[in-house]
């Protein structure tokens, strides 16, 4: 059974290795500074498994949130399948409105400078929906197909860094190429990997000697099967 151990700050230094050994057979050492409780050293292996519960408290926290929102009898509810279709095509009704718009204009006299304004913003929003539906899908698809070989093998996320930094992903279901494609910075690629692994910091890719912009064939393979292609 693990057992908490409580050690002054000056242990930290003084017998740092102790510390060390006690966390890893599975202590949790509690450092005190003045004779106050102020932190807590634990396994590097346990951190994910830490995060992981706390992630699960957060969702089961807003899952009986949904619930009792759910239960109110005027509240109007949406299956997944219908959430994601709004978000991926246009909205009947925003067409609606852009088709209704240039009466309200005559009516109004309205400028046609504030006219041609408004009617980017419904434009803008429809694309944003677009953005939003595209970027949760490559996260699923990415994660789905990497997370796991990336916690076996760290190195493996100098791959991966390589192949989001600077690199812009498209779904083959826009062949447009529109302006709402996957694109990551090299600090933003590497903060993305940190979230994959759930313990490490983005300056662990974001200093690395990894290329930038390189996508191996495995990680390109992979990706053209879920429909996404790259250009860097």
């Amino acid at each position: 059974m693990n057992k908490s151990h409580i050690r002054p700050s000056s242990d930290l230094h003084d017998n740092y290795d102790d510390i060390v050994k006690l966390v890893g057979q599975g202590n949790h050492v509690i450092i005190t500074n003045n004779g106050v409780k102020e932190t807590v050293v634990i396994s590097i292996d346990e951190l994910p498994e830490l995060l992981t519960f706390q992630h699960k408290r957060y969702i089961k926290k807003a899952l009986d949130e949904a619930k009792v929102k759910a239960a109110d009898p005027n509240a109007k509810l949406f299956s997944f399948e219908e959430v994601m279709a709004d978000l991926k095509e246009p909205r009947e009704d925003m067409a609606a409105n852009n088709e209704g718009e240039s009466d309200i204009a005559q009516e109004n006299e309205t400028d046609e400078d504030d006219y041609s304004t408004l009617k980017s913003l419904y434009e803008f929003r429809d694309k944003f929906s677009d953005r939003i539906y595209y970027w949760q899908k490559f996260d699923d698809d990415f994660r789905t197909l990497f997370t796991s070989k990336l916690r076996e093998n760290i190195e493996f996320g100098n791959d991966l860094w390589s192949a989001l930094a600077g690199v812009r992903w498209y779904h083959n279901d826009d062949p447009n190429k529109t302006e709402w494609d996957m694109l990551c910075s090299s600090r933003g690629a590497g903060a993305y990997i940190s979230t994959m692994l759930c313990y490490s910091d983005y300056l662990d890719w974001y200093l690395s000697d990894a290329p930038l912009g390189v996508v191996s064939d495995e990680i390109a393979n992979a990706m053209a099967a879920r429909g996404w292609r790259y250009e860097d």
